[in-house]
C-alpha cells in the first residue's frame, strides 16, 4: 500500500497506537452504541488494563481463525449472529 502511495491505513487489530509505535498501519478500537463511558475513556486514554476485555476477546477470536480457518471462522461467526 505504500508502493500505492498510501500515507497511512487501518488495520482490523484490536489495540492502541502510541507514538512511538508504527506509523503506517494503525489498530482499531471499536465504537458502538454499547460502548459505556468508563469503555470509551478507557480508550482514549490507552488504559491498556482498563481494555483487558477487548485484548482477551481479540486474541480468542485471533485463535479461534486460525485454528479453524477462515471459511469455517465465517460459518462459525454467521452462526453466533
Amino acid at each position: 500500500l505504500r508502493r500505492a502511495g498510501y500515507v497511512a491505513v487501518s488495520s482490523s487489530r484490536y489495540g492502541c497506537n502510541h507514538a512511538r509505535g508504527e506509523r503506517f498501519c494503525y489498530s482499531r478500537l471499536p465504537v458502538v452504541q454499547s460502548t459505556s463511558r468508563a469503555a470509551f475513556d478507557a480508550m482514549i486514554s490507552s488504559d491498556r488494563v482498563r481494555l483487558w476485555k477487548g485484548y482477551a476477546r481479540a486474541a480468542l477470536v485471533g485463535t479461534v481463525r486460525s485454528v479453524a480457518g477462515d471459511g469455517l471462522f465465517r460459518v462459525l461467526r454467521r452462526a453466533g449472529s
